[in-house]
């Protein structure tokens, strides 16, 4: 529990330096956040095929081991990580918060470059995205009272409906790939194009706004945020491996385990809470979606630099054995011909 004393002047410390925040910031922010919610959920939406979905939905044992890391495993790895190093109850909020949500647009793009599955990717994170209604507060409430969160007040009903509202857009998008599938190609190109850019205009404006407060993202939290995804890979992957399933399989569950929505993380934090007196916890879906992101990126650049160096190795192995085939008919002994 923290001192109710040192919380209260810590309080009015952060509101009065809040206010003195830009106005036009503070709305130009607002809105871009909301574009940015659009742009990438729509994106993900007119992304999503029914037809894979159903291939999956037939034979839903991946999904259903998917499903269990996403909601299971994570959740407690998030509770155990805030164990670990006691975060502060707004820090061990939005911890929670990020690893209770489910997957998004990026696990697609980084399954598709890790030669994993694709459509189980999407219906992963379809499914996730739908389930997460329920089960994403249901998991809050259930490790918010276990930790140092249960001293901050989480609006639970407010997280649900943040969820409805930002699933809104990627019901929008299947509509899109459902009626206008030669425009949802472009729909996805576009907006996610439109979404990285206001993803890091957005970034950009965040420094700006709290330049002065970067200096509470303490090391335990960089250790944290980068630990997680990590974790939550090599998990999904060795539970996917026990199961029996291919590699293409394992390896999209890991990154599905890994990977938060770091979108809808950061959108339920601006619908849910008070930004003026937890503006802190914004820094937590923008360094987790930071961190994972760059982790995942190392992870298929080392992906491609094995592939090729196999290439490689196996064409080297090709062109000896062609030469010891060729030294083998040269070398080998006329047969004699009969007098």
């Amino acid at each position: 529990m923290i001192n109710e004393t040192e919380h209260r002047s810590n309080l009015t410390t952060n509101l009065s330096n809040y206010t003195h925040i830009n106005e036009d910031i503070k709305t130009a922010y607002n809105i871009l956040v909301i574009f940015l919610i659009i742009f990438i959920m729509t994106s993900m939406g007119a992304n999503i095929c029914w037809k894979q979905i159903w291939m999956h939905v037939r034979k839903p044992f991946g999904p259903i081991i998917g499903l269990v890391c996403q909601f299971l495993m994570m959740p407690l790895v998030g509770f155990i990580y805030n164990k670990i190093f006691k975060f502060k109850p707004e820090m061990a909020a939005g911890l929670l918060i990020m690893s209770c949500c489910p997957g998004g647009v990026v696990s697609n793009i980084f399954s598709y470059y890790l030669n994993g599955d694709v459509s189980l990717s999407v219906t992963m994170t379809t499914v996730s995205t739908i389930l997460a209604l329920g089960m994403m507060p249901l998991n809050v409430w259930i490790y918010s009272i276990r930790t140092e969160s249960s001293t901050l007040i989480i609006p639970y009903k407010s997280i649900a409906l943040s969820l409805i509202l930002i699933i809104s857009p990627v019901l929008v998008g299947m509509a899109i790939r459902w009626k206008a599938p030669k425009v949802s190609v472009y729909v996805t190109k576009g907006g996610s194009a439109l979404g990285f850019i206001f993803l890091i205009i957005v970034t950009m404006l965040k420094f700006v706004m709290f330049k002065n407060w970067l200096h509470q993202i303490s090391w335990k939290f960089i250790i944290a945020s980068t630990c997680m995804p990590i974790t939550g890979i090599l998990l999904g992957y060795f539970i996917a491996l026990i199961c029996r399933r291919s590699n293409a399989v394992c390896k999209t569950i890991a990154i599905e385990s890994g990977i938060q929505n770091a979108a809808v993380a950061f959108s339920v934090i601006i619908l849910s809470f008070d930004i003026r007196k937890y503006f802190t916890i914004l820094f937590i879906p923008w360094f987790y979606g930071l961190s994972q992101s760059v982790i995942c990126a190392l992870l298929c650049l080392f992906h491609h630099i094995l592939i090729k160096y196999c290439k490689r190795v196996q064409s080297t192995q090709e062109a000896v054995e062609i030469v010891r085939k060729k030294e083998d008919i040269v070398m080998k002994p006329s047969s004699t011909i009969p007098t």
